[in-house]
């Protein structure tokens, strides 16, 4: 791919020409901040054409060709100002995304304007008051975006109060935009938004939080009542059979399992079974995807929910748009070893004039050393969005620093160039933590392991001949590991797509699977999904060959259980680890056992890169140096009031203090209610001393909860929810640098912990 500075300035030179070969287009309905603002909670509105226009974006990808993805030749004005983007109308911006939070604030010069119309503090635009309110706008796994509208007539130019642009203040930037055709009436973005206006956005943020569950509770009605079908191994079940026009508004499928089908027989159906769907009498499929992956659970049972599509209670509901003129025909073929029975239920409705044929294609592959290639078609139509599965095998982070391209029509190259996988999907920084949004989300995420989604329901990329969006493997395309996708797509006519092989579709051997398993643990217990949690442990316990490893995750899968309000029999943990060689797993064990039945016990656990002493009440309770691993001691806790304190002595760069008490199903962190002092307090252990100053500990932010980028092959413990949920602390600016510097940490709390 050509990414210097002078192609650049030639492929700019040819978006003009393109674009005054557009001029001619109709100029269409008038743009307005309202007109642009209702795609977001209008689902049937997806598979309409976009208005007549171009989509593109600005980015500040590496123009050099390599992996310095932040605007490098930004120079700040007299006044400390620098320009982002300059856009010229009649256009809207639909989307902007940015990370790198070094400057103060955003400002939009609108229509040549001399001042901002538009001027906020960064985090006012990212989560802050109307019409920039979450979710709408918001701060989620390391990115920054917006969606909300900012129409302009004749300009746009984007700009921030930078005055420090080092290296180290990188700033990178997407700003996605509609450029409509010339003398497209457009009503720019106000100075002041009418309470019309605000109440639209404030609806939107509003539906978003809460959405409507309309068509979703009819679905599951539907499906509650509806017969199970048995899809024998190879056999094929046609569940949807229409003749005629009309439109598929959403269906369910839900699959029932014995009750002694274990996890790992659940998750391998999630690709054994195969969905294809026909228009109109085509005997080539639309869509042609397997089951998990065409609902986000390629590789595990997950529940989540978004604006088209999602899992919930483990009935797979999709609410896409999808219109036909003459039929539907859609089914559901068995390619695994194992009968599945199925339950459907659809919603049809009529078919909105002038809608388009709703498309997706699964692709996968093993790294080569080329672009990932997500979608390639031919025809007229908009693409709407992907989800994409990437595991990295080589150890490090580099498969998510693939930056994706959309090359559009007869472009001789992309158009749309971003600057990194997780950036797409409006994370940054290899993403702080799982979430699911109407039109984002990551679902998943172990070390060097995500899957993600992202919807284009006010951002479509539309096309009249072709289409093509890949992305890099990789920076350079050199990570190895394994990619898989799902792109969704409209177009004027059905597209014939290849159907799937009956061949088992299963990831290739994973070797980093078993070094990752409590990272992924951590996130799904970050969010409180003990039954996925559960689920997963079963899952490896089928899988992996190794006395102690299935002992441990037989105890881990009882503690989620237990967390979900189970009941968990006298003496159980031991039971469970009867067969394990290692005698540490054992005492594990036995120490669960005896927290299960002593209600005045509690679990104290400390992890840090450094040495360490752990006081409760001023009697030493443990000690240890494991940036690795959580030391865990089982300590009295009666009622009334409690002080716990540790002192941490830096060992190498980059300490960290992470500490949890667990009292039954409670759990005291290290939040934002600890104390620390720089100096030793004279009866230390016991820290009240008029002359040491106690100050607010300062909490890391979400980077550096574990995994860390360099602490991510975590050992296979018992303790559940509480190594993942502890923050990890440094002292003041500097102590996490400095070896042999000592501070002292406290928390005082009264019984019960929460």
């Amino acid at each position: 791919m050509i990414r210097n500075k002078i192609v650049f300035l030639l492929f700019f030179a040819s978006l003009l020409a393109t674009g005054c070969r557009r001029a001619p287009e109709p100029a269409g309905e008038p743009v307005t901040f309202l007109s642009m603002l209702a795609p977001l909670t209008d689902r049937a509105a997806l598979a309409m054409p976009p208005r007549p226009g171009v989509m593109r974006m600005v980015s500040s990808y590496d123009r050099t060709g390599g992996n310095n993805d932040w605007f490098q030749d930004l120079v700040p004005d007299e006044s400390g100002l620098v320009t982002l983007a300059e856009l010229t109308g009649p256009g809207c911006v639909v989307r902007f995304w940015m990370t790198g939070d070094r400057y103060r604030d955003l400002r939009f010069y609108i229509d040549g304007e001399k001042a901002p119309r538009l001027m906020r503090p960064k985090n006012d635009f990212f989560g802050g008051e109307l019409p920039f309110a979450y979710p709408l706008s918001g701060q989620v796994s390391g990115g920054r975006y917006s969606y909300v509208p900012i129409p302009y007539e004749k300009s746009l130019v984007m700009k921030a109060y930078w005055p420090d642009m080092r290296p180290e203040n990188r700033p990178y930037l997407h700003v996605n935009y509609f450029t409509f055709p010339r003398g497209t009436p457009v009503e720019s973005f106000p100075r002041e938004l009418s309470e019309e206006q605000l109440a639209a956005a404030e609806a939107v943020a509003q539906a978003w939080q809460e959405p409507d569950m309309t068509l979703e509770r009819t679905l599951l009605a539907a499906l509650d009542k509806a017969g199970a079908v048995e899809i024998a191994p190879g056999a094929t079940h046609v569940w949807l059979d229409e003749a005629g026009e009309g439109m598929v508004e959403g269906f369910a499928i839900g699959l029932d399992f014995d009750e002694e089908a274990h996890a790992l027989k659940r998750q391998l159906a999630l690709r054994d079974l195969a969905l294809h769907i026909h228009w109109d009498g085509e005997p080539a499929p639309s869509v042609a995807v397997p089951l998990g992956d065409f609902f986000g659970n390629a590789l595990a049972w997950r529940s989540w929910r978004s604006m088209f599509a999602g899992q919930t209670n483990g009935v797979f509901v999709s609410q896409w748009p999808m219109p036909f003129r003459q039929g539907a025909r859609a089914t559901l073929r068995n390619d695994g070893t194992e009968p599945v029975r199925a339950r459907f239920a659809r919603v049809i409705t009529q078919r909105p004039a002038s809608s388009r044929y709703f498309h997706a294609a699964w692709h996968h592959a093993v790294g080569q050393g080329i672009p990932f290639p997500i979608l390639h078609t031919e025809g007229s139509g908009h693409y709407v969005g992907c989800y994409l599965v990437s595991l990295g095998w080589d150890g490090s982070w580099n498969i998510l620093e693939g930056d994706e391209s959309f090359q559009i029509d007869d472009e001789p190259w992309p158009s749309i160039h971003g600057t990194g996988l997780e950036d797409y999907f409006n994370g940054a920084w290899y993403y702080f933590g799982i979430f699911d949004l109407p039109i984002h989300g990551l679902l998943e995420k172990a070390a060097m392991r995500t899957t993600q989604y992202r919807w284009h329901p006010s951002d479509p990329v539309p096309f009249s001949e072709r289409l093509s969006m890949q992305i890099e493997f990789g920076h350079g395309n050199t990570a190895q590991g394994y990619m898989a996708s799902v792109a969704y797509w409209y177009q004027d006519r059905p597209q014939p797509q290849r159907p799937l092989a009956e061949e088992p579709r299963r990831k290739p051997p994973d070797p980093l699977e078993g070094a990752v398993i409590m990272a992924e643990l951590f996130e799904l217990e970050r969010v409180g999904l003990w039954r996925e949690a559960a689920e997963r442990c079963e899952s490896y316990v089928r899988r992996i060959d190794h006395p102690d490893a299935k002992a441990l995750l037989r105890m881990r899968k009882a503690g989620y259980r237990q967390l979900l309000g189970d009941d968990l029999p006298e003496g159980l943990f031991s039971r469970l680890a009867a067969d394990a060689q290692d005698e540490s797993v054992r005492k594990q064990a036995a120490m669960l056992d005896r927290f299960c039945a002593e209600s005045n016990r509690a679990l104290l656990g400390v992890q840090c890169r450094g040495t360490f002493r752990a006081y409760l009440n001023g009697e030493l309770a443990g000690e240890g140096s494991s940036p690795n691993h959580m030391d865990v001691w089982l300590v009295d806790l009666p009622d009334g009031e409690h002080e716990l304190a540790v002192e941490v002595t830096p060992v190498s760069r980059e300490a960290f203090l992470s500490a949890c008490l667990r009292r039954g199903n409670e759990f005291l962190r290290t939040d934002g209610e600890w104390e620390m002092a720089r100096q030793r307090p004279a009866a230390w252990p016991r820290t009240d001393d008029p002359d040491i100053e106690w100050e607010p500990a300062p909490r890391m932010a979400a980077a550096g909860m574990l995994p860390r980028m360099d602490a991510w092959q975590l050992p296979l413990n018992v303790w559940v929810n509480m190594q993942s949920g502890a923050q990890l602390y440094r002292g003041w600016d500097g102590w996490d640098h400095a070896p042999g510097n000592t501070a002292y940490f406290r928390r005082r709390f009264a019984k019960p912990v929460r």
